[in-house]
């Protein structure tokens, strides 16, 4: 056999010849192999938006608290002799008047903690959850976004199909 034939190979029986013979989920996933080769940061990009949508759209299951929860702590400081003596005596309140939780029953706030293991992100002024509400308001974020755009597709077709049509119908009529 000389160097100018060719040697022919005959396709081999479960062997694809190209990458469009091959199954759709190995096709998917070839493709985004050589994406993520290519564009490290793209597919970075791209796996943060994902983590997003699905922290958005499973945010019941994520988050650990309601993001209309408030937190709160006994109030250590509340003295209940002192109470009662100026529930009799009212210049009892005058004479502590600086110190005004000695006299307060309720709870106090978390009002901006820092992170712990409690509270991830900490708590707001209001002594809600950061993390929970960050969690939920991503969720109104995604449909908002979702809606504008199919909004937007929309009233973008709708116009351009008006314009199309009234084109046609000009360029009928003029001839």
């Amino acid at each position: 056999m000389s160097q100018e034939q060719g040697v022919i190979l005959a396709p081999v029986a479960g062997i694809p010849k190209s990458r469009s013979d091959r199954p759709w989920p190995l096709r998917a996933g070839l493709a985004t192999w050589d994406f993520t080769r290519q564009k490290p940061l793209g597919a970075f990009g791209f796996f943060l938006i994902l983590i997003s949508a699905f922290g958005a759209i499973f945010s019941p299951l994520v988050a650990r608290y309601s993001p209309t929860q408030i937190f709160t702590e006994p109030n250590h400081e509340f003295n209940q002799q002192l109470y009662d003596e100026s529930l009799v005596d009212p210049t009892v309140k005058i004479k502590y008047a600086d110190q005004p939780q000695l006299f307060n029953k309720e709870d106090k706030p978390l009002f901006l903690t820092g992170p712990s293991s409690a509270h991830w992100l900490g708590t707001d002024n209001h002594g809600q959850d950061i993390y929970a509400r960050i969690i939920y308001g991503a969720k109104l974020s995604l449909f908002v976004g979702i809606f504008a755009s199919i909004l937007a597709t929309v009233l973008a077709s709708s116009i351009f199909s008006t314009a199309a049509i009234s084109r046609a119908i000009r360029s009928s009529a003029a001839s």
